[in-house]
């Protein structure tokens, strides 16, 4: 029995103690608003100046709008002044110590960000405020909004840009003389910011500044937030494939040009050049401040149009029609000599006159048979008396020898002019063939050049 009586008694005296502080509390909330104007500000300690102590950090990265230069976050905003109307004696109210009230209960002070771009995402976000009362009169109020501000940003050496985001803080209602303002740390900021994949918060400066004179002056608050972008991201998805890219636009010197693929695989990259850089542009905002980025990109549209304008010029070479016209004396000197074993290219081996060598033989033979005949004819007279017909048959015979010399002489001048133009041909392909090598080393290294020297400009540039 009495176990139960205990019982009962733990479960009892906790409900009343819990009902009776409710009453005092609810007396207490009574005491304190019964006669108060929210719409007044309370005055100071001995008639000075209203004190203002006001605190805001960042808490998470929302979203950072290049193109239109704005910033959205989540902070949080600490507002602490002096009310003593709002005070009392805890050991009248069973020591209650604090009590928490909404915003429409009590004054507060209006406290806005001067550049904020949408005023109803941070009028909706400013719902889920908490507002404590202390018993010494102190009211401490805490919030969580959204803010999109105006940033304005430079993107010179975007994606290795760092930007300054600065929030303006003045008070709508009160001059400097009415209501003065000074900003506290309460805690860490490190310890309430969510890390952000894009951005690096770098550091919060905070610099308090009265502008106006005299009667007319207003306290100014700015939180200047360094943001350090990551550039992993952007170096992967854009810079890398980028160069990859130019590079394969630069392989097209080592396309045969009886392929058909040298001038095709220039004009693909190019559309796809084309494709990053709209996407650049979609992001980037219109200023006369060009970044890096795009210059990159520009560059390497420039160096694969020249490069895809060579290939056309290294296909009319080597698809050259004009057999007649040599390829021209300096040249086959630079590129047949030492610059040709250099490349690895072989050179073209000298038209070798053996077919004159015999054509002179045979062309000789033919004389020597023919002079043959004619001295057998001149040594035998007899032989030419004893039959008018048989006279005529050596004359004969050598008139056939002689229009076959002709003939000959024909055949071996035609395969020998053909053969000289082959000649020229062959010269005019190992010719594209040098062009090719000499053009795809100097792309190349112009192309790392060019990739390593926007890199190290925008990543080690000092921001202005």
């Amino acid at each position: 029995m009495m176990l139960w009586s205990c019982l009962i008694l733990l479960i009892a005296v906790p409900e009343v103690l819990t009902q009776q502080t409710k009453e005092h509390e609810t007396r207490l909330l009574d005491d304190l608003l019964t006669g108060y104007d929210s719409r007044v500000k309370p005055d100071g300690v001995n008639n000075e100046t209203f004190h203002l102590y006001f605190d805001s950090g960042l808490l998470q990265i929302i979203d950072v709008d290049e193109k239109n230069q704005v910033f959205y976050g989540l902070y949080w905003q600490l507002q602490r002044w002096l009310d003593t109307e709002l005070s009392w004696n805890p050991l009248n109210y069973s020591n209650i110590a604090e009590v928490h009230l909404t915003d429409d209960k009590i004054w507060h002070p209006n406290i806005g960000l001067f550049n904020e771009v949408d005023t109803a995402v941070s009028l909706l976000s400013a719902q889920t405020t908490r507002l404590s009362v202390h018993y010494s009169g102190f009211v401490t109020r805490h919030r969580l909004v959204n803010y999109v501000s105006s940033c304005s940003m430079n993107l010179r050496q975007f994606p290795f840009d760092t930007q300054n985001c600065t929030l303006t803080f003045r008070s709508y209602r009160y001059y400097a003389h009415q209501m003065n303002i000074s900003t506290i740390l309460p805690f860490s900021q490190d310890s309430l910011y969510f890390k952000d994949s894009e951005f690096n918060v770098k550091d919060i400066e905070k610099i308090r500044t009265v502008a106006g004179h005299s009667s007319q002056a207003v306290v100014i608050l700015h939180y200047h937030i360094i943001l350090e972008r990551r550039p992993l991201f952007f170096m992967l998805n854009l810079m890398l494939p980028c160069s990859l890219i130019t590079l394969i636009a630069m392989l097209s010197f080592c396309v045969t040009p009886d392929s058909g693929e040298k001038v095709g695989l220039g004009v693909t990259v190019l559309l796809s050049l084309s494709v990053f850089l709209l996407i650049i542009s979609d992001q980037m905002p219109p200023s006369s401040e060009v970044p890096f980025i795009t210059i990159y990109f520009f560059g390497a549209v420039v160096l694969v149009t020249l490069s895809t304008g060579l290939s056309i010029l290294v296909l009319n070479i080597h698809h050259t029609t004009d057999r007649s016209r040599e390829v021209p004396h300096w040249l086959r000197i630079i590129c047949f000599g030492k610059l040709s074993r250099v490349l690895c290219v072989n050179s073209v081996t000298p038209i070798q006159h053996q077919t004159e060598l015999k054509h002179d033989a045979e062309t000789l033979n033919i004389q020597t048979q023919i002079s043959i005949v004619n001295d057998t004819t001149t040594n035998n007279p007899h032989s030419m008396q004893t039959d008018s017909t048989d006279n005529s048959i050596p004359k004969k015979l050598i008139s056939c020898f002689e229009a076959i010399v002709v003939y000959l002489r024909k055949v071996e001048e035609s395969k020998s002019l053909d053969k000289q133009q082959e000649h020229i041909q062959q010269e005019w392909r190992k010719l594209a063939q040098v062009l090719d090598r000499i053009f795809l080393i100097l792309f190349f290294s112009f192309s790392i050049c060019f990739t390593l020297g926007i890199l190290l400009r925008s990543a080690f540039q000092p921001s202005k």
